[in-house]
Order: C-alpha cells, then structure tokens, then sequence
C-alpha cells in the first residue's frame, strides 16, 4: 500500500467574484522537500524513472481584451483538476481532485489526495469552479451544458491539457481556463411612441426553419479541445422559452427611457445551420410581435463571446437596432471589443 507525506490541512472556500470574465492561468509547481512517495515492502515495483510527484498550484486570471491581456493573481477558491493518463495498478487515473487557496497558497484540498505525475508524460485537465457541474460516471471528464442565468458560479471555464509535456521531470503545469458556454444577452427599449405599459409575457427563440441546428443541452468533453469535433454532442432543440414570470419586464413593464437587460443567458456554444436566422416571438401587452435576426450577422453563440441583440419595442412592430459579438472579458459590458454593429 503506498503512503503519502502530509503536513497541512486547507478548508475549501468557494471562489466568488474572481471571474466576471475572461480565461484562467493555473501554474502546477512540485511541492518542496522530498516528493517521492515510498512504498512498502511486497508493494508492485515501480521503475526509478516513474517516482510520483504530487503538485500544488498558482493561479491567474487573465483580463483584458484581444489586444491588451493582463493577469491577476487568485488567492482564493476552489477548481478540480483530472490526470487521466497514464493509468496503470500502481497508478490509478485520478478524477476531479479539488485544490483550494485559502490565503496561503494553492494546496490540495484533501492531503492525502494529490494529483501524481510519473516518469511518462500526463494527460491533465482542469475545470472551475469546483464542484458547479457533474460529471457522467461512465465518461468522467463529460458534463453537459444547458441553458442557465449568466452568474459567476455558473460560468464554467475549463482546460483541455496543458500548455506543455508534464511528468515528473517537468511537473509544472500551466492551463489556460476558457469558457465553455457562450453568453446571449437581450437589450430591450420601448419606443417613446409606444402606447401601452411594455409588460412581455413571453418569449419564445427557435430557429426560423424547424429541424436547423439549435441547442439548449448538449454534452461536452473537457478533456478535448473546443478544436475537436467530438468535444461537443446532443440533440437539436425546436425552440426555447423562458419562465418570465419574476422579472420586471413581465411585472410592471418596461419604462421609456430605460434599457432592460434581465434575460442574460449563458448557451451551449453551437452554430447554427448556413443561410438560417433565429426567430424571436415576443408577448407584449397581449399581443404577439415577431422578429428574425438574420445568420449574417448573428451565425453561431460562440463559446468566450457574448451576443448581445438590441432590440426596440414600437407601436407595431419590433426592430433590430443592432447585434453586438464581442469577447468575453471582465470589462466588456460598454468597455469591450465590438466585432459587429
């Protein structure tokens, strides 16, 4: 049976507040002092070149838009990190091992369960914030992604591997965390014309041709790059429709001369097929109002891009003022990158 050197216990503490937006750095170094892990007499022999050495982390969070990137330091908070290869008797794969910083650096959380690196190059990955999703008990690094409220709990970011080839010789780890959803956003005015009290009801988003590539669930693998086209599964959607009922925009209205933005949505990152736009049905005041954003210039939800569509409620009819797709970052609500007008 193989034992493990321990001297410190570190509370997990949720991160909160940490990541409005953008990507994370996490930085695995070896702990200090003697890393080897001695087994016992009668234990499975292991080869000299495959001592296990257990890492403890530093974390960033990168800020900033395409063209000026800037990293803070993380001091707190939990992610979980998986080695999926290699696996071996001695050796078994480890899942969505928690590290936590509770103010004196990056630890495991539970010291006797450590991420280990060998004499062969590993497979990691890593995912925050810890614990905000679950994983399939048959594919261990599969989650699946539905349409949520955009909250930072919620906004799962994730790394596929490391920047560079780690094993024991090499136990620094650095991951770049990205977003696994897309953000949607919708800006509502009411014109000054506009009769009656504004109260929408309902809304319902679908494509404009039925059967065309839409998705409010699907599957994603955080082991496998957002390059792979196997990363991402599930099945299309004929629409989505929002419970309304708690928001301002159903209770009182909305008011001239104020923009509502309470339906901020993170999506499953999808594109939607060629040549076909989304649909927007709104209920307001009773009466039922359509609108099409055409696919060119609205033809995916990008995974680390928010769309926000800008919409003005008139005395007969909606217009699109405009679609803005921009990078996800920390500052970009009226501060960031706009792509299209």
């Amino acid at each position: 049976m193989m034992k493990r050197k321990t001297n410190q216990k570190y509370p997990g503490r949720s991160l909160t507040g940490w990541l409005a937006g953008g990507a994370l750095l996490f930085l695995l170094t070896a702990c200090g002092g003697d890393t080897s892990l001695p087994y016992e007499d009668g234990a499975p022999d292991v080869p000299a070149s495959g001592e296990l050495v257990p890492v403890v982390m530093e974390a960033m969070v990168e800020n900033g838009s395409v063209t000026r990137a800037t990293t803070t330091t993380l001091n707190s908070g939990s992610i979980g990190v998986f080695r999926t290869a290699p696996v071996s008797t001695w050796c078994p794969a480890q899942y969505n091992v928690p590290y936590t910083n509770s103010g004196s650096g990056w630890q495991a959380t539970d010291t006797d369960n450590k991420v280990l690196v060998g004499g062969e190059d590993a497979s990691l990955h890593a995912y925050y914030p810890y614990n905000s999703v679950t994983f399939d008990t048959t594919v261990k690094t599969q989650t699946t992604l539905t349409v949520k409220d955009y909250t930072v709990n919620n906004d799962l970011c994730y790394a596929a591997a490391p920047t560079a080839v780690i094993n024991n010789k090499n136990p620094k780890a650095s991951f770049v965390l990205k977003h696994a959803y897309a953000r949607f956003k919708l800006s509502i005015t009411r014109n000054d014309n506009y009769p009656n009290d504004c109260k929408i009801t309902k809304l319902v988003m679908q494509p404009v041709s039925a059967g065309s590539n839409f998705y409010t669930t699907r599957t994603m693998d955080i082991s496998k790059s957002s390059g792979d086209v196997t990363q991402l599964g599930g099945n299309i959607a004929a629409n989505w429709t929002p419970d309304l009922s708690a928001l301002v925009m159903y209770t009182t209205g909305i008011a001239k001369s104020v923009e509502n933005t309470e339906i901020d949505k993170l999506f499953p990152p999808q594109e939607f097929s060629a040549g076909v736009g989304l649909k927007l049905t709104l209920t307001i005041d009773a009466l039922e109002y359509k609108v099409t954003i055409p696919d060119d210039i609205l033809s995916a939800l990008k995974a680390g891009y928010e769309s926000i569509v800008k919409l003005e409620v008139q005395s007969k009819a909606i217009e699109v003022l405009g679609v803005n797709i921009r990078q996800w970052t920390d500052d970009s609500i009226g501060k960031g990158d706009s792509f299209l007008d």
